[in-house]
C-alpha cells in the first residue's frame, strides 16, 4: 500500500508468476489493468477460477530471455514451488515462453507501472528479457529474491536492475506480532490513534525501508524503483 500512491492514473500491473491469483485479484482492486503470467497448466485453470467476475488478463505463458520452451517441475506438495528447470530427467513436462519486451511488442501494450516477479529462481531471465521494457517505461518492481541462499544469483539481479537505471532499493521490516494481526484486519498502523498509541517497534514492522542493496539478503518481495517511494 505504502507503493500504490506513487503510481500514475490508470496504471498497468504485470504479474508474473502470479500462481493461483492471490496477487493478482488484490491488484485488481488498485490496478485499471492486470495482466497476469502463469506457465503451469494446473495453477493456471486454479487462476482462471479465482479471477472469475474480475478485470484479471491471463496468459498460460512462462517469461524468460528468449521464447521458445523450457523444462518445467511441478511440486505436487506446494504448486507455487514448482519452477523451470535445466535438466529433462528433473522436469515432468515443458512449457511455451517469450520475452516481456517481445510480448509487449506484441500486445501492443504502451505503459507498464508496477511490475511483480515470483518465478522460483529465474527472476534474471525474466529481467534480461525485460530490459527494454524496464528502460522505458521504468516500472516499479516487486521481485522475489533469495539471494543469500544464491549470492549469485542476487549480484546479477541487482546488477540488470542498476543499469537500466533503478537506484532505489527498498525491503519489508522484520514483521511483529501485533502489526501483523492490526495490519491483516486493515488497521493503518502510522496514522489515526494507532499512530498515537503503537510503540515504534510496532509502527516500523510491516513497512517498507530503504536499504542500499538486495543481493545479499533472501526477499519474499523486494522492491525496485527508479525514483524515491518513500520519504
Amino acid at each position: 500500500d505504502e507503493v500504490f500512491p506513487n503510481l500514475k492514473p490508470a496504471p498497468v500491473c504485470l504479474d508474473i508468476g502470479a500462481n493461483i491469483g492471490n496477487h493478482a485479484c488484490y491488484f485488481d482492486k488498485h490496478f485499471d489493468r492486470v495482466i497476469a503470467f502463469e506457465p503451469n497448466p494446473v495453477v493456471h485453470g486454479l487462476l482462471a477460477v479465482n479471477a472469475l467476475g474480475t478485470g484479471i488478463e491471463r496468459h498460460q505463458l512462462g517469461l524468460s530471455d528468449r521464447p521458445g520452451r523450457l523444462w518445467f517441475r511441478q511440486d505436487r506438495v506446494n504448486l507455487g514451488a514448482s519452477l523451470i528447470v535445466d535438466a529433462t530427467d528433473e522436469a515432468d513436462f515443458d512449457i511455451p515462453v517469450q520475452t516481456l519486451d517481445g510480448f509487449i511488442s506484441e500486445a501492443g501494450i504502451d505503459r507498464v507501472d508496477f511490475v511483480k516477479i515470483d518465478v522460483e529462481g529465474h527472476e534474471a531471465h525474466v529481467l534480461r528479457g525485460a530490459r527494454k521494457t524496464l528502460q522505458t517505461h521504468q516500472p516499479i518492481l516487486a521481485t522475489e529474491g533469495l539471494f543469500r541462499t544464491n549470492p549469485q544469483l542476487g549480484v546479477e539481479v541487482e546488477g540488470i536492475l542498476r543499469d537500466a537505471g533503478y537506484t532505489h532499493f527498498y525491503a519489508l521490516a522484520p514483521k511483529h506480532p501485533v502489526a501483523d494481526y492490526l495490519g491483516a484486519r486493515g488497521w493503518r498502523l502510522t496514522s489515526g490513534v494507532l499512530a498515537v498509541l503503537l510503540p515504534e517497534e510496532v509502527k516500523r514492522a510491516r513497512k517498507l525501508v530503504q536499504v542500499d542493496t538486495v543481493r545479499d539478503q533472501n526477499h519474499a518481495l523486494f522492491i525496485a524503483a527508479t525514483r524515491p517511494l518513500i520519504s
